[in-house]
């Protein structure tokens, strides 16, 4: 059996079989081999992707605390600036205050240097012969503000812009009285928001005997506007 030779009956004595074994153990082995070999691959691929996954996810946890960082940094950078921007309000509104009682002041101020060109320029219409005898002057709306708030206010105005003046010349100057009022005018922007110059009257003065003129006249509110 299995390739064994037939035993050779004794006399007098049952006949034996032997049967060989070693066939299906060698099988039994090699199945044994083979489950094995594919355990230790299934398990070399459950590792590699354990791995992988394992990187993943510390990739992804190394990703997160980075931005958890930035923004912390950006938050106490945040805090900072609002700190800060809290400071400067304040310092601000401390020196509102504290200029608060010059304010008339500087728009006063700002006014009369509004109009230091146009007196500049009619004292050089007068010229050295000539003297100034009276000067009035309303500014009116004329150095108001431009914005929407203030041409409420500047309508709202119940005095008109006025221009006067009294100028006294020897009467050998007469060409000059005579066109004073044109070379006031053409001084340039003499007359930008004040109006056209008009001459109201020419007199002598009785205290000169007669060798002095006195000119007045003034500008037209509601002239002109550049």
């Amino acid at each position: 059996m299995n390739g064994t030779p037939h035993a050779t009956p004794a006399a007098g004595r049952p006949v034996l079989f032997e049967v060989n074994l070693i066939r299906d153990r060698i099988d039994s082995l090699r199945r044994r081999q083979r489950m094995r070999r594919l355990s230790l691959v299934a398990s070399l691929l459950m590792l590699v992707a354990g791995g992988v996954v394992g990187i993943y996810a510390t990739s992804h946890v190394v990703q997160i605390r980075k931005q958890r960082a930035r923004l912390e940094s950006d938050r106490v950078q945040l805090l900072k600036e609002r700190t800060l921007c809290n400071r400067l309000d304040n310092m601000r509104a401390e020196a509102a205050r504290e200029i608060a009682f010059v304010t008339p002041l500087l728009n006063i101020a700002r006014r009369r240097i509004e109009w230091s060109g146009k007196l500049e320029q009619f004292a050089a219409a007068v010229g050295p012969n000539g003297g100034i005898q009276m000067l009035s002057a309303n500014s009116g709306d004329v150095f108001a503000e431009t914005g929407p708030d203030a041409k409420v206010a500047a309508h709202s105005r119940t005095e008109p812009t006025q221009f006067t003046f009294a100028v006294m010349m020897p009467m050998s100057s007469s060409t000059q009285l005579n066109t004073f009022a044109q070379t006031l005018a053409a001084m340039p922007g003499f007359t930008a928001k004040l109006g056209p110059v008009q001459t109201e009257s020419v007199e002598l003065d009785p205290q000169k005997e007669g060798t002095v003129a006195i000119l007045r006249g003034g500008c037209k509110s509601g002239g002109l506007r550049p």
